[in-house]
């Protein structure tokens, strides 16, 4: 006997499972793939991919975020989509 647990699509303790974002480290070829920008003018907000190896080699890519008004966003496309339900989890945006 045992017990046994398989959480597809959410993190067990709550939020979005990690394995449904699409290039979460920004570790594609392109380090954007997967990844758009909204936002109403071209010129509001600045993102960068930042390596930093020699202070994080496991986990050395980030993106750097300047905006200058709420009408900026990143949204990532997940694989085929990202399964949510209301009420399930807590979205950050």
């Amino acid at each position: 006997m045992g017990c046994f647990f398989e959480d597809i699509n959410f993190g067990a303790d709550g939020g979005i499972y990690a394995e449904l974002i699409k290039n979460r480290s920004f570790e594609f070829a392109k380090p954007l793939m997967g990844w758009t920008i909204q936002r109403k003018k071209q010129q509001e907000g600045e993102i960068l991919v930042v390596n930093r190896k020699e202070v994080n080699t496991a986990n050395p890519r980030y993106l750097q975020v300047k905006k200058q008004t709420d009408d900026f966003e990143l949204v990532n496309e997940g694989f085929k989509g990202i399964g949510v339900k209301k009420d399930y989890a807590t979205i950050f945006h």
